[in-house]
C-alpha cells in the first residue's frame, strides 16, 4: 500500500467495512464504481477483500477493476444474444441462456462473474465444462490470461489434471474453453467426509504431487494451489483445476501480475515470496502444497493471514514461521515443515523430490496400516 493511502487509512478501512458483507454481485458492483473514482483506494480495498478470505474467482476483482477503468464503471454483464442463443423465459434482466458453444449442447450455466460464465454441456454424449471469456474483454488482460491458460491446459497431460477437450470463439466471438466435467469434493472435505486414515490422506497427496510435478515438467507453476482447486472424484482420483494465473517459468511477471495490481492468490496458501512480489517458481508451489498438507493432516491451516492489513502481512510474511505439525511422527513433521521453509531454498529440491520423501514414508508404514 502506498504511503499517500496509509495516510488515509480511515477511508480505506471504511469502504472495507462496507464491502465486506455484501452479497458477492452487490461487493464486486460497489468496488467498481469506488475505483470510477479512485482506483487506487479500491486496489487497496479488494487487497483487503482478498487477505480476509472473501471468496472469489480469480479474475473478478481485477476484471471489476479493469472494466470501471476502461468502460466507466459499467461491470460487464453483457449476455448478448445471438445465433447460438435462445430467449431466457424467466425476467428481462436474466441473462439468456445459448443453445449451443462451439459443438457442445449447453443444458445449464453453473456460475458467472465480471470476467466470464461457466456452463455445463454436453459433447459426444459426455458431460463437459464449458468456460466462457464476456464480450467486453476481447483485447484485454483478462483475454490474454484466459488465452494464456488454453496454452498451458493443451500442454498438459496427467490423469490428476482436468483435461483440455476443445477451445475456440463463438459466433460473438467469445473465447471459450471446453474441459472434463468434474463431479467431486473439495480435498480436505473429501478426506474429513469419508474417514481417510492418515495413510490413505497421504496416499492421496502424493497424487496431487505428482500432477503438479507434470506441470512443472512442462514448465508451468500454477501459483493458486489451494483445496478449492484440487476436487476428487469419486474413484479417489484428485483433480487440479483452475490454471487462470499459471505461469510459464521463461515468461516475465510476477506472482501479483494483474492490470489492476490486485493480487490474484489466496493469501492462506501463498508462498512468501508470492506476497512480497518476487517472482514465483516451482518452490512457490511446493509451499502451497505443504499448506494443504498440513490442512489435510491437522484439521486446519498453519497460517491466518486473512482479516489483517495488508501492510501488516507485508511486514510480517519474511519473519514468518509456520507452526509444526502438531502431531504425526518426526519424519513426517520433519517433511511438512521443510515444505514450509520461508526460504524457497531451504524447501525439497522440487515437488518431485517431496513426493518421492512422501512416498519413501508411506513405503516404510503402510504395511503397519493395512
Amino acid at each position: 500500500m502506498s504511503g499517500a493511502l496509509r495516510s488515509r487509512w480511515v477511508e480505506v478501512e471504511s469502504a472495507f467495512e462496507s464491502l465486506i458483507d455484501l452479497d458477492p454481485e452487490c461487493r464486486l458492483h460497489r468496488l467498481t464504481e469506488i475505483a470510477v473514482v479512485d482506483v487506487e483506494l479500491a486496489n487497496a480495498v479488494a487487497e483487503l477483500l482478498a487477505s480476509d478470505g472473501v471468496e472469489r474467482t480469480a479474475l473478478d476483482l481485477d476484471a471489476a477493476l479493469l472494466v470501471a477503468a476502461v468502460r466507466g464503471g459499467h461491470p460487464a454483464h453483457d449476455f448478448d444474444p445471438g445465433p447460438d442463443s435462445a430467449s431466457d423465459p424467466g425476467p428481462a434482466v436474466a441473462p439468456t441462456l445459448p443453445r449451443r458453444i462451439g459443438s457442445c449442447r449447453i443444458l445449464r450455466r453453473v456460475g458467472q462473474g465480471s470476467a466470464g460464465e461457466v456452463f455445463e454441456g454436453r459433447l459426444d454424449g459426455k458431460r463437459v465444462a464449458v468456460k466462457r471469456l464476456l464480450s467486453s474483454h476481447g483485447g484485454t488482460e483478462i483475454a490474454r490470461r484466459f488465452e494464456r491458460e488454453k496454452e498451458i491446459l493443451a500442454s498438459l497431460d496427467h490423469p490428476a489434471i482436468a483435461r483440455l477437450i476443445d477451445a475456440g470463439c463463438d459466433s460473438m466471438g467469445r473465447a471459450y474453453l471446453v474441459l472434463d466435467w468434474i463431479e467431486g469434493t473439495d480435498i480436505v472435505t473429501f478426506a474429513r467426509s469419508r474417514g481417510l486414515s492418515e495413510v490413505e490422506r497421504m496416499r492421496l497427496f502424493l497424487k496431487l504431487c505428482e500432477a503438479v510435478e507434470a506441470a512443472h515438467r512442462r514448465r508451468v507453476v500454477h501459483r493458486d494451489l489451494k483445496p478449492s482447486n484440487v476436487l476428487v472424484d469419486d474413484a479417489g482420483w484428485p483433480k487440479l483445476l483452475d490454471f487462470g494465473i499459471s505461469k510459464l517459468l521463461d515468461s516475465e511477471g510476477d506472482g501479483r501480475e494483474t492490470a489492476s495490481g490486485v493480487w490474484l492468490f489466496t493469501l492462506d496458501y501463498a508462498a512468501p515470496e508470492q506476497i512480497l512480489g518476487r517472482r514465483p517458481g516451482p518452490a512457490a508451489d511446493q509451499f502451497s502444497l505443504a499448506v494443504i498438507l498440513f490442512e489435510l493432516l491437522a484439521g486446519e491451516r498453519p497460517l491466518h493471514r486473512g482479516g489483517k492489513p495488508i501492510s501488516r502481512v507485508l511486514r510480517e510474511v519474511e519473519r514468518e514461521r509456520p507452526p509444526r505439525l502438531p502431531w504425526g511422527d518426526r519424519d513426517l513433521r520433519a517433511m511438512v515443515g521443510r515444505g514450509l521453509a520461508s526460504d524457497p531454498a531451504a524447501r525439497h529440491g522440487s515437488v518431485g523430490e517431496f513426493a518421492d520423501a512422501i512416498a519413501l514414508w508411506l513405503a516404510e508404514r503402510a504395511p503397519a496400516d493395512s
